[in-house]
């Protein structure tokens, strides 16, 4: 989903994409009884510290399987690659500290989850 805040997935996502149908689709893979993934893009502009630990009580509460966990890297030819060249140049190391951090907090406060980290 790579963010469990609306806003910030409204912000990520073209408007034929929908907040509540891909959690639609998470419960619809849960109830069939296949293994639940899902994941964050750590670092996008405008995510705050709260949103990461909402992540992560999402996932915690949702009882997903396995989360995908990755740093946001700029394409400069992409959704928000112009906009946020300057600021990403900046904060790539701070992005790539707290992808670190991330992982850390997610292994503690999810004890059975399998990570894939990139």
């Amino acid at each position: 989903m790579e963010t469990t805040n609306e806003k910030l997935y409204e912000k990520c996502h073209p408007q034929s994409h929908s907040f509540y149908q891909r959690l639609k689709c998470l419960e619809n893979i849960k109830k069939i009884g296949y293994q639940t993934r899902t994941g964050v893009l750590i670092g996008t502009p405008a995510q705050t510290l709260k949103d990461l630990a909402e992540d992560i009580l999402f996932y915690r509460d949702f009882d997903i399987d396995m989360i995908g966990m990755g740093p946001w890297v700029i394409h400069y030819d992409r959704l928000w690659g112009k906009e946020f060249k300057y600021w990403f140049e900046k904060k790539k190391k701070t992005i790539f500290e707290l992808s670190i951090k991330m992982i850390a907090v997610a292994r503690f406060v999810l004890k059975d989850v399998n990570t894939v980290s990139t």
